[in-house]
């Protein structure tokens, strides 16, 4: 969906040409090139640049006191677009000819070698110009204003010592690669900047690779705004992204995604990386989401989101009526963590997956506030049961069991099913009202119930009620084989005795097999075969 906003004057806007193109001549006679084919050459902007970044930027403004419109520019392209030099010269602009009194930018990114990108290209730009020379002092780490208070600084993605600073300008890049420290730093950050009257934050990034990404949550805010879906008026989406219906090898893919093709990268260049991609379907995905700006799941996770999201619809009363219920549960076993509860009801024809979540408030707000992963959101939103109780301990795991019992008025279970090593409150609870438990080992003891999903997903005899947490854990999980062909959900990166990423969720999935481990042994009925005879006539 490539695409930028529509803009039109109204009651509370108007475009102001001359503010749009002070800075277009700003760059363009002040800054140069310092590498590459273009080393020594002006600044010579591209059109995408001028009329899709800079001129809605600096021209929209407001009529009742006729500051900027815009305080935040989100910039999706492909690499090799030229975000960092552009990005880099529009700070410049901030720092020395915006107005802005004691101005202050910030480089920002989750490494500080990231974060020097943007800050070395800007002193670059001030070594090659005299002008600038005599308005800026450029040091290793800082650039300061000769003349009056400014400077320039830059920061790594660590959330300490981020709450004093008053920043005009921000530049926040790669923001696809940031982790948790550096989300709650540029929360720190993007809180002060906009205590000043007018500021600029700037996010770059290549495509997310994760719809639990705190990057992920930055594109989907864009995209609400430039579909018209949000009401903000304060932020410029602008994303290049190319088209899944088109095919990913061809010279259209990539100008979807980079309008600076051929101006700065030719589709010749792209050849080679196309070429290895096409032999490495883990390759092919780093391509497919840095070239084209495409969300596309990493080739070393299990299940396939694209065949996942074919099985997922509303699911209605009048098809599991007469089914019968196989419940599967992953029951928190540590402190603060998640637990799931999969009601799959098994007919002759398919199964149909129901999933119910529940995690403490706190939990939530720390995953959304540190990770990106929306659970606090998803709570409100009615995707998962967000309880007050800091742990998930014996009261609401006897919730738990008193919503399975209820679950089970309508549809008789036939097993709920567990993690055998973690029984509990839940399991003694649902003992004593009469619901059969099955103990269930986990490892190679889920690998038919692996092996039912996988086939299931495949015939598409599944049917999945939608829930986002179910499938934040469907797109994450990945598998461990065992030597006699098993294999069993895990968390990615798993290797040894590390049990993988740690911010990442499988307990849904883990249920889901669970449950399936035994849901697929159930007595289906057995088709009547005719076995009279064919009479000629």
């Amino acid at each position: 969906m490539p695409g930028t906003l529509s803009i039109t004057e109204d009651a509370e806007f108007f475009f102001d040409a001359e503010a749009a193109e002070r800075p277009i001549r700003f760059i363009q006679a002040l800054c140069s090139h310092y590498e590459g084919r273009f080393a020594g050459q002006p600044f010579k902007l591209l059109d995408w640049q001028k009329d899709q970044v800079i001129r809605p930027l600096f021209g929209w403004k407001r009529r009742d006191n006729g500051l900027r419109r815009f305080r935040e520019l989100f910039l999706l392209t492909a690499k090799g677009a030229g975000k960092t030099p552009m990005l880099a010269a529009i700070a410049c602009y901030m720092l020395l000819a915006a107005g802005e009194a004691a101005p202050h930018v910030i480089s920002m990114a989750s490494s500080f070698e990231q974060a020097n990108l943007t800050f070395e290209t800007a002193k670059r730009y001030i070594d090659q110009n005299v002008e600038l020379r005599r308005h800026c002092d450029p040091k290793q780490h800082q650039i300061r204003l000769r003349n009056r208070p400014g400077k320039w600084t830059l920061i790594s993605g660590k959330p300490t010592g981020r709450s004093g600073s008053r920043p005009s300008c921000c530049i926040a890049d790669e923001a696809h690669e940031w982790g948790a420290p550096t989300a709650k730093a540029y929360n720190l950050i993007v809180a002060n900047l906009f205590k000043r009257q007018q500021p600029l934050l700037m996010v770059a990034t290549n495509a997310p690779d994760s719809s639990t990404s705190f990057c992920h949550r930055l594109y989907e805010r864009a995209v609400s705004v430039l579909l018209g879906r949000s009401e903000e008026k304060t932020l410029l989406p602008v994303i290049y992204e190319t088209s899944p219906n088109v095919d990913w090898t061809s010279e259209e893919a990539a100008r979807q995604a980079n309008p600076s093709i051929p101006d700065i990268i030719t589709f010749s260049q792209l050849e080679p990386l196309i070429a290895h991609a096409k032999e490495s379907p883990e390759y092919e995905q780093d391509y497919r989401r840095l070239y084209l700006s495409q969300q596309v799941q990493s080739a070393k996770k299990w299940i396939d989101l694209a065949v996942y999201d074919q099985c997922v619809r509303d699911i209605t009363a009048e098809e599991i009526k007469d089914a019968t219920l196989y419940v599967g549960v992953d029951l928190s076993a540590g402190v603060g963590d998640l637990s799931a509860v999969i009601y799959c009801y098994v007919t002759a024809e398919r199964f149909f997956l129901v999933p119910y979540f529940w995690l403490p408030k706190q939990t939530a707000e720390k995953h959304e506030s540190q990770t990106g992963a929306p659970y606090a959101s998803w709570g409100a939103a009615g995707h998962i049961t967000l309880i007050e109780e800091p742990t998930i301990g014996p009261e609401a795991k006897r919730r738990i069991a008193a919503h399975i019992v209820a679950k089970g008025k309508a549809n008789p279970i036939k097993a709920v099913c567990y993690d055998r090593a973690l029984a509990d409150d839940a399991i003694a609870a649902l003992e004593a009202d009469g619901v059969t438990c099955v103990p269930v080992g986990q490892g190679w003891g889920v690998a038919r119930g692996c092996e039912e999903l996988d086939r299931r997903l495949i015939e598409r005899s599944i049917t999945i009620a939608p829930n986002p947490v179910l499938r934040a854990h469907a797109e994450v999980v990945e598998t461990h084989h065992d030597q006699r062909g098993n294999y069993w959900p895990v968390k990615s990166g798993r290797k040894g005795k590390f049990a993988g990423k740690r911010s990442d969720h499988i307990d849904g999935i883990s249920a889901t097999v669970t449950a399936l481990t035994e849901a697929r042994k159930h007595s289906f009925p057995t088709r009547k075969i005719w076995k009279g005879m064919i009479s000629r006539c």
